[in-house]
C-alpha cells in the first residue's frame, strides 16, 4: 500500500471512532444530567404536593426503566404553576402516576421550573399490601 492509502485508512478509522465517541456521549450526557438533577433535588429540593396534569411515555429508557414526560400543577408563592419535565419512572410506580393523581414533588428553591416527582415519598405513602 502506498502512503496516501494508508493515511486515508487511518483518517477514516479515526473519523469512525470519533463519531462513535460523539454518539455515545450524546446519548449518555442527558441521562447523567437527569440523574444529577434528581439527586440534587432529593437532597436540597423543597417538598411540595402537586397534581399530575398529563403523563406520556417517551422513547427513552434508563436501565430498562421508562422515561416519562410529565406535566404537574402545584402551588408556589400564592399562585399555581404548571411545569413539564421528563423523569425516569420505575415500572412499579407507573400505576400511581395518572392524570388527576396527587403526588409528592421536590422543587428547586431557586427555580420552580426544576422539579421531580419525589419517588421515595411516593413509595412511603403507598398503603401496605393486603395479605397475611
Amino acid at each position: 500500500m502506498n502512503t496516501i492509502v494508508k493515511t486515508s485508512l487511518i483518517l477514516a478509522v479515526i473519523g469512525v471512532v470519533g463519531f462513535l465517541v460523539w454518539l455515545g456521549a450524546s446519548a449518555i450526557l442527558p441521562i447523567m444530567a437527569m440523574q444529577d438533577k434528581e439527586a440534587r433535588l432529593l437532597k436540597a429540593g423543597v417538598s411540595r404536593t402537586g397534581v399530575i396534569a398529563a403523563i406520556a411515555p417517551t422513547q427513552n429508557f434508563v436501565n430498562n426503566q421508562p422515561v416519562a414526560a410529565i406535566t404537574v400543577r402545584f402551588a408556589q408563592a400564592s399562585s399555581e404553576r404548571s411545569v413539564s419535565f421528563e423523569q425516569v419512572i420505575p415500572y412499579v410506580h407507573l400505576a400511581q402516576l395518572q392524570p388527576g393523581q396527587q403526588v409528592p414533588l421536590r422543587v428547586d428553591p431557586a427555580d420552580d421550573q426544576q422539579l421531580i416527582v419525589d419517588l421515595p415519598r411516593l413509595t412511603a405513602a403507598q398503603p401496605a399490601a393486603a395479605g397475611g
